[in-house]
């Protein structure tokens, strides 16, 4: 199982910031069972206390997609009907 501190090490060692909402969404993936909606993603933001608006999230789902291999890793994009769904890999 992959763990969070290894990726935000991986992240650091890269020069990459580690915002809140970055750490946070990183660990809502690993704990995750199944796919998830970015809407879903800011709720859990939400319960946490963490502002952070839609913009925010769908941001960082994409610094995930574009950056090191762990992170690439973390999810995939799919889609059921029109619903955009992120899942943990």
């Amino acid at each position: 199982m992959i763990k969070s501190d290894s990726i935000i090490f991986d992240l650091k060692s890269k020069g990459h910031r580690i915002t809140r909402a970055r750490k946070a969404i990183i660990d809502i993936f690993i704990n995750s069972s199944g796919p998830i909606k970015a809407t879903d993603i800011k709720l859990s933001l939400d319960k946490i206390k963490l502002k952070a608006d839609k913009t925010t999230v769908y941001r960082e789902l994409e610094f995930a997609k574009k950056t090191n291999d762990r992170t690439r890793g973390l999810y995939r994009r799919s889609k059921y009907r029109t619903k955009k769904y992120y899942t943990n890999v």
